[in-house]
């Protein structure tokens, strides 16, 4: 009897404990799961993954290339139909191919849709911060890529980075940035097709500036600047020909405090954007027309500011997703590990839900989303494939990846709270 009420027992404790990791309730924090118990806290690794994004498993598709078919998904919207189809690597590092090791540093990425290729635009250097040129591949199914342009910075400027693309009816247009010792300043190109470029073009405005962030509304060109004139204190700015940049607004950064950013502008003229680095942690931007006036607000949980190279997209449906790399300190060293996730941006309450991550380590990150077939595919830079990184956390030689995640619907249930 006591053997048969032992058994009952735990069958029970068992099924509530089933029940418990699919009904627990909101994060107060969000983090990447690594262990056990934060997978059966809520979290979910894709049918035969890993338990770690950066051991995640790997298989060779028909053209050779590394595919990734396992990450993390949570829960509640694995439920709801959402799925990590595959990552692919789609660049690698020069170093790790045989090629220019002053190359070797590849990374700082975006995505766009133009001509029914696809094109990704990403920054080759020496390492992190020095002797970087601009490159943009393209393709026409995702797999098989070809360069479509290049750009080598001339003294006395040093470095080329952070370039973003943006699709202009029929131009596809670069945004990139110079740098040198004391100097800097923003640049863009323009193309009828992808392949042939006319540039770059250099304004005023654009000048002893970094325009980071660039979305495009209603036929108008807008971006979101920091440092040289700016400082830490930011810009917003517009351009009706993309070759030229007007300022709006000086100063709009809370406390006089940001470095990159995000936005997209909605149906109503509303500017809505993901700051990082801000002042108070208030890293969710508002402004309505003519986006000389700024609130600033704070994300639940306050994940907003530690969001690295962050990126933003409004899904044809209204949902809004952003994501980029977020601090996963290993051994007490800030840049031991990092974790690029993604999450759901709940625009009525500023909650923000965990929604996937994707296999990186180390320097990783920055990616450019584009929606397309009921698909979300996703550009970012990781280290993960480096067998052998360098200790040092600007030298780990990371290699260029593209993403396609199947865009679900609503999250089945609240998420759970990791510990």
């Amino acid at each position: 009897m006591r053997s048969r009420s032992a058994i009952t027992v735990c069958l029970t404790a068992v099924v509530i404990g089933l029940v418990a990791i699919y009904t627990q309730g909101e994060a107060d924090a969000l983090r990447a799961p690594n262990t056990d118990a934060d997978n059966a806290a809520g979290f979910s690794a894709l049918p035969g993954g890993s338990r770690h994004p950066n051991q995640a498993a790997e298989s060779k598709s028909k053209d050779e290339t590394t595919v990734y078919r396992h990450g993390y998904m949570s829960l509640c919207y694995h439920a709801a139909g959402w799925e990590l189809l595959d990552v692919r690597r789609i660049w690698p590092s020069a170093s790790l191919s045989g090629g220019d090791t002053q190359r070797s540093h590849t990374a700082f990425t975006d995505l766009a849709r133009f001509r029914d290729a696809w094109h990704c635009v990403f920054r080759e250097g020496k390492n992190h911060f020095i002797g970087g040129h601009l490159r943009v591949i393209r393709s026409q199914d995702g797999k098989e890529w070809e360069t479509a342009f290049t750009f080598t910075p001339e003294p006395p400027f040093v470095d080329a980075r952070d370039a973003k693309l943006l699709v202009a009816d029929d131009r596809l247009v670069i945004v990139g940035h110079e740098v040198g010792t004391s100097i800097r300043r923003s640049m863009q190109w323009i193309s009828e097709d992808g392949t042939s470029w006319d540039g770059p073009f250099y304004s005023e405005g654009g000048d002893n500036t970094w325009i980071w962030g660039v979305a495009r509304h209603k036929g108008t060109g807008y971006g979101v600047a920091y440092a040289g004139k700016h400082e830490r204190r930011g810009a917003f700015y517009r351009t009706d020909d993309f070759k030229t940049w007007e300022l709006v607004a000086d100063a709009i950064f809370p406390g006089g405090a940001g470095t990159e950013a995000a936005f997209f502008i909605d149906d109503d003229d509303r500017v809505v954007m993901l700051l990082r680095d801000a002042g108070k942690r208030r890293s969710l931007g508002f402004s309505k027309p003519p986006y000389d006036q700024w609130r600033w607000e704070s994300p639940k949980p306050p994940i907003g500011s530690t969001i690295g190279g962050p990126a933003i997209i409004r899904l044809s449906d209204g949902r809004v997703i952003v994501g980029g790399r977020t601090p996963a300190p290993v051994g007490g060293c800030p840049h031991s590990d990092r974790q690029v996730m993604f999450f759901e941006w709940d625009l009525e309450n500023n909650n923000f839900y965990w929604l996937f991550t994707l296999p990186a380590m180390m320097d990783s990150g920055y990616p450019g989303f584009v929606e397309h077939d009921g698909e979300l595919w996703i550009s970012y830079y990781s280290t993960h494939e480096n067998q052998n990184p360098t200790p040092h956390y600007h030298h780990s030689n990371p290699a260029i990846f593209l993403a396609r995640v199947k865009i679900g619907g609503v999250r089945k249930t609240r998420q759970s709270s990791p510990r």
